[in-house]
């Protein structure tokens, strides 16, 4: 999309080790807040939007 970098990590969600063995993988969703700097001030809340929907709900 218009206005974000070119070169973007893709997100990925982990664990930070804190998961050990004969943990259930099913825990409930927790919700974060993610602060994204250095972007294009011709960047827009859509844009922003449609390119990380592409890995869930916002």
């Amino acid at each position: 999309p218009q206005g974000l970098p070119r070169a973007c990590a893709a997100p990925q969600i982990g664990t930070g080790g804190l998961k050990g063995p004969g943990q259930s993988p099913k825990e409930p969703e927790q919700l974060r807040k993610l602060f994204i700097g250095g972007l294009s001030f011709e960047t827009t809340d859509e844009s922003l939007r449609s390119h990380f929907e592409q890995w869930g709900t916002l």
